[in-house]
């Protein structure tokens, strides 16, 4: 580039400004009032960048959460199945986990084409959080009275499901409420630091699902058991 093109385009450059002045000075210093959607997307941008551009490109998937979700669903319809004669609590239980189990089922299919129910209405995003946190705290609260029912007499197994229970529904609530109010985050950098919180609760709540499945596995072994027992 030589002298008269580096003077050109600075003189092109003072003109523009010159021209503009007024129209730079006056807009806001203020961030843009983005839409609930456009947030919503950033955030999944900043959630998973690579899974992001994977999604849009049409490149190969991973598991899906959804499915995940659908599997833990049928599995807690046949556990609530096979133990509501010992607690008519877990019957009651059965068809809220079969609409949980539709609504995963539906956001699946419509995911597969290119739509999504989840992240888009937030008061039923809240409302199915409430009904999941409900199915969870009623499911563990039964399977803590049957430990209480089998459990040998040294054990404390019934305490540790509560507590345990007590935990996850405090995390699931605040990623919940951070999952669905972070649209309304006024500033990229408090998005962010939502995202690093809401990241370390999650890591923390798969290792209380990790002792809730294994106290629950507990569980089976003495219900299990307690038919010998009965029969010495």
């Amino acid at each position: 580039m030589t002298q008269f093109d580096i003077l050109l385009r600075q003189a092109l450059m003072d003109a523009n400004l010159a021209q503009y002045r007024w129209a730079l000075q006056s807009v806001e210093a203020k961030e843009p009032d983005f839409s609930p959607g456009y947030l919503r997307e950033r955030m999944r941008v900043l959630a998973d960048p690579q899974g992001w551009a994977r999604r849009r490109s049409g490149g190969r998937r991973r598991l899906d959460w959804r499915i995940i979700a659908i599997a833990a669903a049928l599995l807690l319809l046949s556990a609530t199945g096979s133990l509501s004669a010992e607690r008519r609590d877990l019957k009651l239980l059965r068809p809220l986990c079969g609409l949980l189990a539709a609504w995963h089922l539906i956001d699946w299919v419509l995911n597969l084409v290119g739509l999504s129910v989840s992240g888009r209405f937030l008061y039923l995003d809240l409302a199915v959080g409430a009904a999941v946190l409900y199915f969870h705290f009623q499911f563990l609260t039964d399977m803590a009275a049957l430990a209480e029912k089998y459990q040998p007499p040294d054990s404390d197994l019934n305490r540790r499901i509560r507590r345990r229970r007590t935990v996850l529904l405090i995390l699931d609530t605040a990623l919940e409420l951070a999952s669905s109010l972070v649209q309304f985050i006024g500033t990229e950098q408090q998005a962010v630091a939502t995202l690093v919180w809401a990241f370390l609760a999650l890591v923390v709540l798969l290792v209380v699902v990790i002792l809730i499945m294994r106290a629950l596995f507990e569980l089976r072994r003495y219900v299990r058991d307690m038919p010998e027992v009965m029969e010495e």
